[in-house]
């Protein structure tokens, strides 16, 4: 009696199964056919510039599979590339989104970025390329991301308006949206050829703190970072050794910016103002512009 139970039990699970692939395959293309357009005008409506995909598509689970997606700014230069990128939902936030009405932006629970190139540049006027990516809305329909933004192995070229490109590569990190459009999360990967990770707590456009640590750097590798520093290019020069940031932060309170690094030198071959480290080791603090070094 059993045995046949179970076997009735199996019966109507393979069914089950059989029907939902086939609804799966049957409804597939018709919701990408009449979805993709509607995302295309939609998307083209909020970004200023252009965003594009070779191919979308729906997994198994209904989420959105992008291939070989790009987005440039209003002058056509590349911001991100990724070969895949995944826009993940549950039920539960389609039914809110339907039933309370909680805006198009609270249905995506997760992002996934595969490989990502990411190109952030700045311009002759202080700003960034993507500070103006997205195009301000009225709509009480776009609803509040309260989801995840995940990056599986990708790089990113940072160019600061005074200083040469800065390359990172084997990026990988998790950042969190909150219903105050807060964001919380971490990053790490690798920065000339030695590992480093950060993290970011972001309140608003004037609160937020990043903090970062690194593996041994080689210093001459630095000089393009202190382009961007002024106020450290004219009295630091760097010639040889390596040196480690054990703790660096960077916040901005009530408008206000400012930054603190810490961490060592070793075999360094240097000079800071009058004076000249020729080969050793020694601890640094550098807050705001002002260096001190001790215990060399």
């Amino acid at each position: 009696m059993n045995s046949k139970i179970k076997w009735w039990l199996n019966g109507i699970a393979a069914f089950i199964f059989v029907l939902l692939c086939a609804i799966y395959l049957l409804i597939r293309p018709i919701i990408v056919q009449n979805l993709e357009p509607v995302l295309k005008e939609q998307l083209g409506a909020r970004v200023n510039g252009t965003l594009s995909w070779q191919a979308m598509d729906l997994d198994p689970d209904l989420n959105l599979s992008f291939t070989n997606l790009e987005l440039k700014d209003e002058n056509g230069s590349d911001v991100l590339s990724t070969p895949t990128l995944t826009v993940g939902w549950t039920l539960s936030s389609l039914y809110n989104y339907l039933i309370n009405h909680a805006g198009v932006a609270s249905v995506v629970k997760d992002v996934t970025v595969e490989d990502p190139e990411l190109s952030l540049a700045q311009k002759a006027d202080g700003t960034w390329n993507v500070s103006n990516l997205l195009k301000p809305s009225d709509s009480s329909d776009s609803g509040v991301f309260t989801g995840k933004v995940i990056i599986s192995g990708g790089t990113a070229k940072v160019k600061p308006n005074a200083a040469g490109e800065l390359a990172f590569s084997s990026l990988n990190g998790s950042f969190a949206w909150d219903e105050n459009s807060a964001i919380t999360g971490g990053l790490k990967g690798t920065f000339l050829d030695s590992a480093f990770k950060s993290s970011l707590d972001y309140k608003d456009s004037n609160h937020l703190e990043i903090n970062v640590s690194t593996d041994p750097i080689p210093l001459k590798s630095l000089e393009p970072l202190l382009d961007a520093f002024p106020q450290l290019q004219n009295q630091l020069t760097l010639e040889d050794g390596t040196g480690k940031v054990t703790d660096a932060k960077i916040w901005k309170s009530d408008g206000a910016v400012a930054y603190r690094v810490t961490g060592s030198f070793n075999h360094a071959a240097l000079s800071y103002d009058n004076y000249i480290l020729a080969d050793g080791a020694a601890f640094f603090n550098i807050e705001n512009g002002l260096v001190s070094i001790s215990q060399v």
